[in-house]
């Protein structure tokens, strides 16, 4: 019975210390930071466009995120209007004062909010609109609802 309770004693700490290596060396798809990849300041100068860019571990894609700052200012985690990953030729433009563009080839789209208030704590009357602007008009799935293209996500930039 002691050899049972020994073996498996053994069993459980093996798993434990597999587990905890993994989770160490970042197979659990944990964030390392968003890095600043474009800032773009409204035509009017008053807040900025910031696209950034979520390094992940292991085998996850990459997190992109758009987010409306006040001019200077870091975006905080959590506050941004747009988030994709699988995403191609993605940028951020302005096409009027409070009108931003967030363009893409492709994508594949989380979260997308069309409208922010980045300056509501200081001037709250300060609204900017999103929209969205694909730089082409293809479909990825086919008119019976399958995928077109199963490849057409996956790639990596």
């Amino acid at each position: 019975m002691s050899q049972r309770v020994s073996q498996l004693f053994l069993t459980l700490f093996g798993a434990v210390t597999v587990i905890s290596i993994a989770s160490l060396s970042g197979c659990g798809g944990e964030s390392t930071g968003d890095h600043e990849i474009q800032r773009v300041a409204s035509p009017d100068g008053r807040v900025e466009a910031v696209l950034t860019r979520e390094d992940t571990w292991a085998f996850d894609p990459y997190n992109y995120r758009v987010f409306v700052v006040p001019r200077g200012t870091k975006p905080e985690a959590g506050d941004h209007y747009f988030m994709a990953s699988y995403c191609e030729d993605l940028a951020v433009h302005w096409s009027e004062d409070k009108r931003l563009q967030v363009e893409y080839r492709k994508a594949q789209i989380k979260e997308f909010s069309n409208c922010a208030y980045p300056l509501w704590k200081a001037q709250g009357d300060y609204r900017v609109e999103l929209r969205l602007k694909p730089l082409e008009d293809r479909a990825l799935t086919s008119s019976d609802g399958g995928t077109r293209n199963r490849d057409a996500l996956k790639s990596r930039p």
